[in-house]
């Protein structure tokens, strides 16, 4: 009789144990999905019950897609002003307006119609300039406007953010790493901010707010970070401050202002007007050996192409600052 009660004893103390574990092993998975780091959450999606090698591994982010739209290094879709000189290198566009919403107040873009009405060219820009009205466009402006606005919705609808509310908006001076950010504030520095990661990285920035760049201040990049790579969605405006340099790609839904002395390594996608005093705009292109650079001749800038584009240099002029990398 004893042994049939210790035997019962050990059911009973197994099934107490088992349910235990259960219980246990339910807490810890609920646990881990709740988690508020959107790698992990996207590692814990992954259906694949293979761990994969590190050459077979993906990106736990993927880029943005800017399709025909990230053929320009401006896009707006109320006008462009250039006030005293600027230099773009890369195409323009403007639609639904046309080209007449592209001024300046003191040269103007001073644009030339190609002989077939297919786009137009300026001393100011190197690549051609596409407008809604052109007889047989080069590139469909209508599609990339459409292309634009989708990679706007792509950027803004990334889930689970990495980082929320890094800072309380105010990101003077950090390094950040890899990853999605979301902010529900305005977002500004005032004389520096660096992307660390490698030429693979994605990094993609949400902000509900205005972005404000100080006066001087300078975005730079190590570790072989790429502006392409770098997506700004930009609820918000933006203001880029005198003499002030920043990278990546800004997906803006109001305007894109540069004060005077201005650059960016990207490109100034706007769904209202961009505004340029003495900006420099760099489209960058990776996949050539060499890389185009304005110099100004004569109160115009010209396009010159000059060195290798992994070197770092600097050019300084009478209203501008010009920093590659």
């Amino acid at each position: 009789m004893s042994l049939i009660r210790f035997n019962q004893t050990l059911v009973v103390t197994a099934l107490l144990v088992t349910v235990v574990l259960q219980l246990l092993g339910v807490s810890v998975t609920a646990s881990l999905l709740q988690e508020n780091h959107g790698n992990l959450r996207r590692q814990l999606d992954d259906p694949s019950p293979i761990a994969a090698s590190p050459s077979d591994e993906m990106p736990l982010l993927s880029r943005v897609k800017l399709l025909t739209a990230g053929k320009f290094a401006v896009l707006s879709k109320t006008g462009v002003t250039a006030t005293v000189t600027t230099g773009v290198t890369g195409a323009m566009g403007t639609n639904p307006i046309s080209a007449t919403a592209m001024t300046g107040s003191e040269f103007g873009f001073g644009l030339i119609m190609d002989s077939g009405n297919d786009f137009s060219t300026s001393t100011l820009v190197s690549g051609n300039v596409h407008e809604i009205n052109n007889e047989s466009p080069t590139l469909n402006m209508t599609v990339a406007f459409l292309d634009m606005e989708g990679a706007y919705v792509d950027a803004a609808g990334r889930p689970d953010p990495d980082y929320a509310d890094l800072g309380a908006g105010s990101i003077e001076g950090l390094t950040l790493d890899p990853g999605l950010y979301k902010w529900s504030t305005d977002v500004e520095f005032t004389s520096s901010l660096t992307f660390n990661g490698t030429d693979t990285d994605i990094w993609i920035l949400q902000i509900d707010g205005d972005v404000k760049v100080g006066s001087g201040a300078i975005v730079g990049l190590t570790g072989g970070a790429k502006a392409e790579n770098i997506f700004w969605q930009i609820a918000g405006k933006t203001t880029l401050g005198t003499s002030s340099h920043v990278e990546g790609v800004f997906l803006c839904k109001t305007q894109i202002t540069f004060e005077t002395g201005s650059s960016m390594n990207g490109a100034a996608l706007a769904q209202t007007a961009v505004t340029l005093d003495a900006a420099i705009i760099v489209r960058m292109l990776m996949s050539l050996s060499r890389l185009p650079c304005f110099t100004r001749l004569s109160g115009v800038w010209k396009s010159n192409v000059l060195m290798n584009p992994y070197q770092s240099w600097q050019m300084t002029s009478a209203n501008t600052t010009v920093l590659l990398q």
